[in-house]
């Protein structure tokens, strides 16, 4: 297996094309943290995928009932066609997003691979070049 190719818990083999941590509320000159305020950075990070799927992870995002987890993580990896039976596709991707409190403590592969609730296969899209 070469660096940038990792087993997820389900023992799917993909391959890490690109990563990126940003700080969650860097930027924000005025106001607290709310839902709104939250709903919004999520739906501008969405956004900047230009309708790519991006799939993200929700589950411990919260670090209080009103503020997100500091650090908003995203990765994109890659791996076989999914499903191609006639042979057409020439790959498969998954843009994926989490919260953090912290990137000193793990590894990338080790963040991408303890990741839940999420299923490759399931959501994860076919392309060709």
């Amino acid at each position: 297996m070469n660096y940038r190719q990792i087993k997820l818990a389900n023992g799917k083999i993909v391959r890490i094309e690109d990563f990126r941590m940003q700080f969650v509320y860097d930027g924000i000159l005025v106001g607290q943290p709310n839902k709104e305020v939250n709903d919004k950075i999520i739906s501008n990070f969405i956004k900047s995928f230009n309708s790519n799927k991006v799939f993200m992870i929700m589950d411990d995002a919260y670090a209080t009932e009103d503020r997100l987890k500091p650090i908003l993580f995203s990765a994109q990896l890659t791996s076989e066609p999914i499903n191609d039976t006639e042979g057409i596709f020439d790959g498969s991707y998954l843009n994926i997003a989490w919260f953090g409190d912290d990137f000193k403590s793990n590894t990338i592969d080790k963040m991408i691979m303890n990741l839940k609730n999420f299923d490759y296969e399931k959501e994860a899209q076919n392309y060709e070049f």
